[in-house]
């Protein structure tokens, strides 16, 4: 940017990092003329989508040596996922731009894990079947978790109820990891997957051999020929521990 080497200064892009789901999030970008004699006309900040992002205030004109002017937008994110956009405006009649990141980070309880919440990031709440399941499109979504708040301590088994479009054998991950005193150890059971199901509802129970104490998460496999479902490609309804007596 040409702007940039007169002596404007601006970044090319912001992350508004991760943040609560029902968090409603501020960010401003500032704009400073750093130059000893340049002029700068700042004008006509807008968003190119504009559905979770929003243009809250605009104090940006012609900047004079020295003087800065900021632009401030709030993130409004709608589901556990990182949204994108791309924040435009002129400077001296032409157009540039800066991106805007923000991700946000959701929470669901499962009816039979009474002990603990579940950490979600590009998980939704469902729409298909139960109303208490969660749903991602495992395709798509590029960063899809699923992690116990609380560790666990001596279980036996987990058991998960689920459905899955396709027939792909490495859809997701189930892990199960010792905590130790020197941070996490390996997966108690490597290699438990979560396969596709054809959209069919199964559930899935692995043992738990030795006692200790444990962090459990759900993550996305590796997969080459998964179909995608009725808007999911994954849907839980269901995880819970000692043959779902906890």
């Amino acid at each position: 940017m040409t702007a940039k080497k007169n002596g404007l200064r601006v970044a090319t892009a912001y992350d508004f990092g991760e943040r609560p789901l029902v968090e409603r999030t501020k960010f401003t970008i500032t704009f400073t003329n750093n130059s000893f004699d340049q002029k700068f006309d700042v004008f006509n900040a807008d968003l190119v989508k504009g559905d979770h992002f929003s243009v809250s205030r605009n104090t940006c004109h012609t900047l004079l040596p020295s003087e800065g002017c900021t632009v401030s937008i709030y993130a409004e994110p709608q589901a556990p996922i990182k949204y994108q956009d791309l924040m435009t405006f002129e400077i001296n009649g032409k157009t540039a731009g800066s991106y805007v990141v923000a991700s946000a980070v959701g929470q669901h309880r499962f009816k039979e894990d009474r002990g603990s919440r579940w950490e979600m990031r590009g998980w939704m709440k469902g729409r298909n079947g139960f109303s208490n399941s969660i749903t991602a499109d495992v395709n798509a979504t590029e960063i899809v978790t699923l992690t116990r708040n609380k560790y666990l301590v001596d279980p036996k088994n987990v058991s998960v109820t689920y459905r899955a479009a396709g027939t792909e054998s490495w859809l997701l991950f189930l892990n199960i990891n010792h905590k130790g005193l020197f941070g996490d150890g390996p997966s108690l059971i490597p290699m438990k997957t979560l396969a596709g199901t054809d959209n069919e509802w199964v559930t899935k129970t692995f043992e738990i051999e030795e006692p200790g104490t444990y962090q459990a998460s759900i993550s996305r496999g590796f997969f080459t020929t998964a179909r995608p479902g009725a808007g999911y490609s994954a849907e839980i309804s269901n995880i819970c521990f000692n043959d779902c007596a906890d």
